[in-house]
């Protein structure tokens, strides 16, 4: 919470996106965040805006001085909320922490609307070292998972895969 009133007071705040140029700059960052990791494919902006005009859809972004340093696309269904995509420049605005901000914002605004959950979808593999995992844990969350990453056609491999990879 240090970090998220530090960045407050610079003046970084997270609201949802107001104009089409909002969204094709949060494209555009959401695009270049996902460059090199190639196991994460991004959808035409067209798909984005789409969902946005639903009402199943928010994007939010993260601001600061007028421009956008963060945001994350969040569906909801039911009770449930899901964050599908987080993208910040945080490296560039470390001392910021855009990603913390756009997170609890999101999660701020599912508390907000009542939904009962909030899913992150695509956190990561199982892996004892895995900074995003390991960031999306330290907003209170549990790890759920059922290890989909290790389907083989033999079922006994599957039970060591699970064995070896399962935190319990």
């Amino acid at each position: 919470m240090a970090k998220i009133e530090t960045a407050e007071k610079h003046g970084v705040y997270t609201r949802e996106i107001k104009n089409e140029d909002e969204l094709t700059e949060f494209y555009n960052l959401l695009r270049n965040y996902f460059r090199f990791k190639t196991r994460r494919s991004i959808p035409q902006k067209k798909m984005f805006c789409l969902l946005n005009s639903s009402g199943n859809s928010k994007t939010f972004v993260t601001i600061y001085k007028n421009k956008i340093i963060g945001g994350c696309v969040c569906l909801y269904s039911g009770k449930n909320a899901y964050m599908w995509y987080l993208a910040s420049k945080r490296k560039t605005y470390i001392h910021l922490s855009p990603s913390s901000i756009t997170v609890w914002a999101a999660i701020k605004y599912a508390y907000a609307h009542e939904y009962e959950h909030i899913y992150f979808l695509d956190a990561g593999l199982p892996f004892r070292n895995n900074p995003f995992r390991d960031f999306i844990l330290s907003f209170g969350g549990k790890p759920v998972s059922k290890y989909r990453w290790f389907k083989f056609p033999l079922p006994y491999i599957n039970k060591v895969l699970s064995w070896c990879y399962n935190d319990k």
